[in-house]
C-alpha cells in the first residue's frame, strides 16, 4: 500500500488535530493508501529532520511538509527528490529547497488585507504591534504585505514585530504590558500566528483591554472563535487548511499515477507550480453563518480541469507546424512559436499582420480562403512561405473555419506544413516548459439569512447585492424564491418548505436573477440556525459561472487542439516507452485502415510493422529514446495496415523530455511514400 506523509512541528497541536486527521482518514480511505501526521511535538529540529530521513527510509510515495525555517532540513528534502520521492510545501513554504510545489495561503496578499482591515477599525492616528513568527517564510511574506499595505495610513505608526516564537502565558503579559505601559494609547495588535493569538487574547482579557485595542489574527480554533464572539477578537483570517492539504496530495497522487489531463501519465508534468489558496474572513457578526464547507469533489473536478488546459495548450504550443488563428478578413490574431521559428518573425508582428504578407497566395487563392469563414467550408492549397528575410520555402497549406461559442464561426484557422523535402517530413513536436496556472478562486460566498417560518429575508451580505445586482436596502424584506426564476417559484417555494421541515442541510444546483433579467447558475448550500431565539435559513450561494466558464474554455481547447491534430496532411502517432501508441491523429487512422479506438493502446512494433522488420525498427526506437538522433531522426519502413497491407512510410522522429530532461515517450510525423 502507498504511504504519504504531513511533516511538521507542534503535530500534537489543535490545527492538526482539528484541520488536518479527518481530512486525511478520509484521504486513505478514498485512494486506498495509507497517511499519517509524523514530526516533532514542539519546535525540536532534530525530530523535524528525523521524520523526513525516516519517511525517505521507507521510500514512501509522498511527503507534505510544513516549513519552519531550518536549514537543516533542505538538503534532506532536496535528497528525497533526487530519490525520487516528491515532496510538496503546505502552510509554511521552503524555497530554497528542491520541493516541487508550494500549496497555500498567498500571505503577502492576506497581509496587505489584514493591514486595510485594522486601518479601517482605527479609522485615525494609532499605534500598531505586530506578533509572529520572525524568519518563517509565510509569515515573513504576510509582514512585507501589511507594510506595504500600511503605508498608504501614515498617521499609523507600526511597533515591533515581536518574535513569538516561543510564545507563553507569562511572556505574553509581559510583552504587552510593557508596551501598554510605554504607549497607553495602543490601538491595535496583530497576532499573524494561532498561538500568539491565543495567549494575547487571553492577556487582554486579564488586563481588562477589550474595547481599547483592536485585534486581529491569523487562524484558530474553538478558544479564538469564542474569544471573536465575545468581542476579544475582533477578526480572524482563516487559512483553508483542509483545502491545501488535499490539493497538496492530489499533486504527490498524480505525480506516482498521472491525472486525467496529462492521459495518465506519472511524473512532475502533473504538478503546475504553486498554488494560493486564499483565507476565509471571520467576523462577530458572521462567525455563526460562516461555515467554510470543504468539498473534495469540487476540488478534484477543478485539479483535472486546470490540467486538462495545461496538457492542450502544451500541445498546440508545441506542433511543428506553422499554426495561425486569423479574423474573417485574415487577420492574425495568434500564431505558435512554430510560426515564430519558421518565418523568423517576432511575435508582436505577427500578431498584427494578415496571412496575404505571410504567403505567396494569388487573388483567386485568396478569395478562396476567406470563403472559407463565409461559406463554413475547408481549403486546401500549395504555395510558398516568406521569411523575414524574404526567402521563401513551398508549404501545404490547409484552412479551416475558426468556431467559437454556439458554433458560430469567429474567423480562420490556417495550418502551414513545410513540405521542401516531401519524402522526409520536418514536423516534429518542440520541448517547451509547461504552461502553468492555477484555476481556484478565492471569492466569498453571497449569504442569505431569511426568516425560517416566513421566507422573508432579513440580512445578506455584499457578495450578495453584487451577486444578484441589487441594494441590500432592496434585498431585505424580499420573500426568498423571488431572488430566483418567476416561473420556477413553486419549485423553490416547495424546496424550502421542505428544508425547514426536515432541519437538515440543503444543497442543490439552481439559478438566480440578476437585477439585469440575466440569469445566473449558483450551488445553495443553507441551513437552519437557531439565533437568538428565532429560526433562521442561512444561505450560501456559490457564483458557477466561472466553473462553466473553465469547461468552455477546456472545451474550446481540446476541439482546437484535435482539429489541429486531424487536419494535418501527414500521420502523427505518440509513443510511451514501451512502443505502445498513446496518440494517433485522423490522417494515422486512414493509413492504418483502422478506427482510433481500434489503435490507441497497441503495440507499435507487435501489431503494426511487419514481422521481418522489428527487431530493427526497435532497434532505431532505443536509438531514439537514448536520444541518438543522428541514428533515428529520419528513417523509412514499411507498416502494415489493419487490413494486412503494406505501405512504405518516411518518418521524422523526435523524443519528448521531462523537465530533468529524461526521455518519456517519442513523436514520430510520417508520410507515405509508397509506390
Amino acid at each position: 500500500m502507498e504511504e504519504y506523509v504531513l511533516i511538521s512541528k507542534l503535530i500534537n497541536h489543535p490545527v492538526f488535530i482539528e484541520n488536518s486527521q479527518f481530512l486525511l482518514k478520509r484521504i486513505a480511505v478514498e485512494f486506498t493508501v495509507k497517511f499519517s501526521i509524523e514530526g516533532a511535538s514542539d519546535f525540536s529540529t532534530r525530530d523535524y529532520v528525523d521524520a523526513v530521513r525516516n519517511a525517505i527510509s521507507r521510500n514512501v510515495s509522498g511527503i507534505m511538509i510544513t516549513g519552519w525555517a531550518d536549514k537543516e532540513v533542505i538538503p534532506i528534502i532536496n535528497f528525497a527528490i533526487k530519490k525520487e520521492i516528491p515532496v510538496v510545501t503546505v502552510d509554511c513554504d521552503i524555497p530554497e529547497s528542491m520541493r516541487l510545489a508550494h500549496v497555500g495561503t498567498d500571505w503577502y496578499r492576506m497581509g496587505q488585507a489584514m493591514a486595510e482591515m485594522l486601518a479601517q477599525m482605527i479609522n485615525g492616528p494609532g499605534k500598531v504591534l505586530l506578533m509572529g513568527f520572525s524568519g518563517l517564510d509565510n509569515m515573513e511574506k504576510g509582514f512585507r504585505g501589511f507594510l506595504q499595505r500600511i503605508m498608504l495610513y501614515p498617521d499609523i505608526q507600526l511597533l515591533g514585530p515581536e518574535n513569538v516564537f516561543d510564545i507563553n502565558a507569562e511572556k505574553t503579559e509581559a510583552v504587552l504590558t510593557k508596551y501598554l505601559q510605554l504607549y497607553p494609547d495602543l490601538s491595535g495588535i496583530v497576532s499573524f500566528d494561532c498561538n500568539s493569538g491565543l495567549w494575547v487574547a487571553r492577556t487582554l482579557k486579564k488586563l481588562q483591554k477589550i474595547k481599547t485595542v483592536n485585534f486581529i489574527c491569523v487562524d484558530g480554533d474553538k478558544e479564538h472563535i469564542d474569544f471573536l464572539k465575545s468581542g476579544i477578537l475582533d477578526a480572524i483570517f482563516m487559512q483553508k487548511r483542509e483545502y491545501f492539504n488535499y490539493l497538496a496530495f492530489q499533486l504527490l497522487y498524480g505525480y506516482n499515477h498521472g491525472s486525467v489531463g496529462t492521459g495518465y501519465k506519472p511524473g512532475k508534468i502533473n504538478i503546475p507550480g504553486n498554488i494560493d489558496t486564499g483565507y476565509t474572513l471571520l467576523l462577530k457578526d458572521t462567525v455563526d453563518t460562516l461555515h467554510p464547507v470543504f468539498d473534495v469533489d469540487e476540488a478534484t473536478h477543478r485539479h483535472h480541469l486546470s490540467q486538462k488546459i495545461m496538457f492542450f495548450s502544451q500541445m498546440l504550443n508545441n506542433v511543428r507546424e506553422i499554426v495561425l488563428a486569423t479574423d474573417p478578413k485574415g487577420n492574425i490574431i495568434y500564431a505558435n512559436p512554430a510560426a515564430n521559428f519558421q518565418l523568423q518573425y517576432e511575435r508582436a508582428f505577427l500578431e498584427n499582420a494578415n496571412i496575404s504578407e505571410l504567403f505567396s497566395f494569388s487573388e483567386t487563392d485568396f478569395r478562396l480562403i476567406l470563403k472559407c469563414a463565409n461559406a463554413e467550408v475547408c481549403h486546401n492549397l500549395r504555395t510558398q512561405a516568406k521569411r523575414k528575410d524574404a526567402s521563401v520555402f513551398p508549404v501545404q497549406v490547409s484552412i479551416s473555419p475558426l468556431l467559437g461559442s454556439e458554433s458560430k464561426v469567429r474567423g480562420l484557422i490556417l495550418v502551414a506544413m513545410d513540405n521542401t523535402d516531401e519524402a522526409s517530413d520536418r514536423q516534429k513536436l518542440m520541448e517547451s516548459e509547461l504552461k502553468f496556472r492555477a484555476l481556484f478562486d478565492n471569492a466569498a460566498s453571497a449569504i442569505f439569512i431569511a426568516d425560517a417560518e416566513s421566507g422573508i429575508i432579513v440580512e445578506c451580505n455584499i457578495t450578495a447585492e453584487k451577486l444578484i445586482g441589487k441594494s441590500k436596502k432592496e434585498i431585505i424584506g424580499l420573500h426568498q424564491t423571488l431572488i430566483h426564476p418567476l416561473e420556477e417559484k413553486e419549485r423553490y417555494k416547495k424546496l424550502f418548505a421542505d428544508h425547514v421541515k426536515n432541519l437538515d442541510s440543503c444543497a442543490l444546483e439552481a439559478e438566480v436573477v440578476h437585477a439585469s433579467g440575466s440569469k445566473i447558475p449558483v450551488m445553495i448550500n443553507s441551513k437552519i440556525t437557531l439565533i437568538g431565539g428565532k429560526r433562521l435559513n442561512i444561505v450560501y450561494f456559490v457564483d458557477l459561472r466561472e466553473k462553466r466558464s473553465i469547461e468552455k474554455l477546456l472545451s474550446k481547447e481540446r476541439d482546437l487542439a484535435r482539429h489541429i491534430l486531424d487536419i494535418s496532411q501527414v500521420i502523427i502517432l505518440v509513443l510511451d516507452l514501451g512502443g505502445n501508441i498513446t496518440l494517433v491523429n485522423k490522417k494515422g487512422c486512414d493509413v492504418l485502415e483502422a478506427e482510433n479506438r481500434e489503435i490507441i493502446g497497441k503495440n507499435w512494433f507487435e501489431n503494426f510493422l511487419p514481422a521481418e522488420n522489428r527487431e530493427k525498427v526497435k532497434q532505431v526506437f532505443s536509438c531514439l529514446v537514448k536520444k541518438q538522433i543522428a541514428v533515428a531522426e529520419y528513417y523509412v519502413n514499411p507498416i502494415i495496415t489493419k487490413n494486412g497491407k503494406i505501405k512504405v512510410i518516411s518518418w521524422h522522429n523526435a523524443f519528448i523530455e521531462d523537465a530533468d530532461g529524461k526521455t518519456i515517450s517519442v513523436v514520430t510525423s510520417g508520410t507515405e511514400i509508397t509506390t
